[in-house]
């Protein structure tokens, strides 16, 4: 018999309930259909546990416990259901009387009170679903509690409740009756709980569940994608209006809001299909940090209507338009760029106007920064999760950790292969649309995998500065030199070396002679091999990117592949009106 529970039991229940959370994480991911069919139900809710248990510490306390627990999860909840799950700890860790230790009967009345913080957490609650598993679970453990209070046979008891529950969330919701499954946060949620009556019953922790047991439903494709597109999520700081008028505004924007913490913290979550106004909107009414932005139309599309065996990941400093990226399903982790103490995420958060209009207002200058490990590791799983190979291509080592970031999220075990890019933006880019292409084509793993250090030594760019003014404030050239080539009216064209460090290749006092320089360079190096390919981006200068369309498409008898604007995070350095030539040129045969 358990008479009571304190932080040390809590913590390693908890544990316990994680684990059998995590070895299922595929199935709840296969049943998702609900508020969207993104498949990512299993992946959030197994995150969210798996960051509490990582990071928050047990104490003897059961409210300091569950506070560590609740902080945590706010900081660090993904997803619908983890936002959702932060909340009810949230609610949990603010209703716990104080004693150290506390009876079932003491702890349900938290619990009772903890389900209203829940509801409150979401704009539209809607019955049927993970609050409705667990507000029932509550209730039958309040009622239980009054009869007995051997804490094992209160929570096994319950437990037939929560299961009862989630078995008719389908007559409730007619999407899940349609898609012939149970609500996958209800699923996740009973789950957790046999995962701790299993080790109150035996007193052990099987880590072993933590191996996948994926489970084959028989239920037809569902199309419930909804008429938003991006599911958006931030943590927010030294709000400067109240979380439920914040909740208000950000509604035009979308819907699925759901909301976890109060002034001093808030985790938001949403669905929209404007990111960008979202976190503007944001940036002005609190402190943005932790954005995570995820394509739900692009998860569904990767999930059920794959083109290719062999995925291709990438970042976001590889420029390509968003058309080659849909038509070679080529996954991109967005860098992060940060304005004082607001995050962007690179094109998705801040596009290139939203990025310019705000340096020219004054302010914070921004830099760049690499993406969270957790944002790696989550994007390259979810890729693993759906092809039998896997490419990654990172931007350079030299300027940026990303692709040690991807080597850190694989194992020997997967066959999956990261290659520093030694390039950036447009020569990334083509370098990126090469092993695309050669996807396409059908060359095997093995094929491509050879062939990428030829293809990356064929790679080019050559980018024309409009000033170094940029390149200055960013860190990557001395105050120094940047007066002198000031005072000189040097105009610098800067590339890469071999190792993909940043080099300056050469220098003019004008721009013109700049362009003639880089025309010269491009017929130099296509005239070593067979060109491929070749493409320009730009800053803000789309006049300049077509002169030198028209001159290049006169020397090299081919139209560039595509002409954009530089991603937002190289722009940061190169600033206003740059503009820069890439090519790829293979070795003849």
């Amino acid at each position: 018999m358990i008479k009571y529970i304190d932080g040390r039991r809590l913590y390693r229940a908890f544990l316990a309930g994680s684990h059998r959370v995590l070895s299922q994480r595929e199935y709840l991911n296969e049943i998702n259909v609900f508020p969207v069919a993104d498949a990512d139900t299993g992946a959030n809710l197994a995150a969210t546990l798996k960051n509490i248990i990582s990071v928050s510490e047990f104490d003897l306390s059961l409210k300091a416990t569950v506070r560590n627990m609740a902080e945590t999860a706010l900081a660090m909840a993904r997803g619908n259901s983890g936002i959702i799950f932060s909340q009810f700890l949230y609610g949990i860790s603010e209703e716990l009387e104080s004693e150290r230790r506390q009876t079932i009967r003491t702890f349900s009345q938290a619990l009772q009170r903890a389900v209203g913080y829940m509801y409150k957490s979401l704009l539209n609650p809607v019955e049927g679903t993970m609050i409705t598993v667990i507000r029932e679970w509550v209730e039958s453990l309040h009622n239980l509690s009054q009869k007995s209070l051997d804490m094992a046979h209160v929570l096994e008891q319950s437990l037939l409740k929560a299961r009862e529950s989630l078995a008719k969330t389908p007559a409730r919701l007619a999407i899940l009756k349609k898609a012939g499954v149970v609500d996958a946060g209800g699923m996740g949620f009973v789950l957790f709980l046999e995962g701790i009556i299993h080790y109150l019953k035996t007193g052990k922790l099987e880590m072993a569940e933590m191996q996948q047991q994926v489970a084959h439903l028989e239920h037809h494709e569902s199309e419930n994608l909804g008429q938003y597109r991006y599911c958006c999520e931030t943590l927010l700081s030294d709000l400067t209006e109240e979380p439920s008028e914040i909740v208000n505004k950000i509604s035009r924007y979308g819907d699925s809001v759901v909301i976890a913490g109060g002034r001093k913290m808030l985790h938001m979550h949403l669905h929209s299909n404007a990111p960008t106004e979202v976190f503007h909107y944001l940036s002005q009414a609190a402190n943005i940090s932790s954005v995570k932005v995820d394509d739900m139309h692009w998860q569904h599309e990767i999930q059920e209507r794959r083109k290719y065996k062999i995925g291709l990941v990438t970042d976001s400093a590889a420029d390509f338009p968003l058309e080659l990226k849909e038509k070679y399903q080529i996954n991109t982790i967005p860098i992060k760029l940060i304005f004082g103490e607001d995050i962007y995420l690179d094109k998705v958060t801040i596009d290139p106007p939203a990025f310019y209009k705000k340096i020219e207002s004054g302010g914070d200058f921004p830099h760049s920064s690499q993406p969270d490990p957790a944002q790696v590791s989550a994007s390259i799983d979810f890729v693993r999760s759906h092809y039998s190979e896997v490419i990654c291509i990172s931007i350079s080592s030299q300027l940026s950790g990303i692709y040690n970031l991807m080597q850190q999220s694989i194992s020997e075990k997967q066959a999956i292969s990261v290659f520093d890019s030694r390039h950036l933006s447009v020569s990334e880019g083509l370098l990126v649309l090469r092993v695309a292409a050669a996807i396409e084509a059908g060359i095997p793993y093995s094929g491509i995998i050879d062939q990428i250090p030829s293809w990356r030594e064929g790679c080019w760019i050559f980018t024309d500065i409009h000033s170094l003014s940029y390149m200055v404030r960013g860190g990557r050239v001395s105050p120094l030199k940047g007066k002198i080539a000031r005072f000189l009216n040097l105009k610098p064209i800067v590339s890469v070396d071999s190792s993909g460090k940043g080099i300056a290749w050469g220098k003019s006092f004008s721009r013109q002679a700049n362009m003639k320089k880089i025309i010269k360079l491009v017929q130099e190096k296509s005239s070593a091999g067979r060109l491929w390919n070749y493409a320009i981006v730009h800053a803000q200068n789309p006049d300049r990117a077509e002169k030198y369309a028209v001159q290049l498409e006169k020397l090299l008898n081919k139209k560039p592949l595509y002409i954009m604007e530089i991603s937002p995070v190289v722009g940061v350095h190169n600033g206003p009106g740059a503009c820069a030539v890439g090519l790829l040129v293979e070795k003849e045969k």
